[in-house]
């Protein structure tokens, strides 16, 4: 498959888009993840609860475009 891997900056936060193809190729399973060193303190603890919650909306959000796009530009 193939990766495109967005890390910030400083260093701290890298997500990765795996694309991986499936059923001979004509199709595609798309993993997104993302690793976050959390701040610390208060701050760090915030980050740990919250980032996985609006990552999880980001990729939802992220995967139904993909899905969109592919739909209406299919050969």
């Amino acid at each position: 498959g193939r990766v495109l891997m967005e890390t910030q900056r400083d260093g701290t936060i890298t997500t990765r888009f795996i694309v991986d193809p499936v059923n001979g190729g004509t199709q595609s399973d798309v993993t997104i993840s993302t690793d976050i060193q959390p701040s610390p303190g208060i701050a760090g603890m915030v980050e740990r609860i919250m980032v996985p919650l609006l990552n999880r909306y980001l990729y939802n959000k992220e995967l139904r475009q993909l899905a969109e796009y592919v739909q209406n530009h299919k050969g």
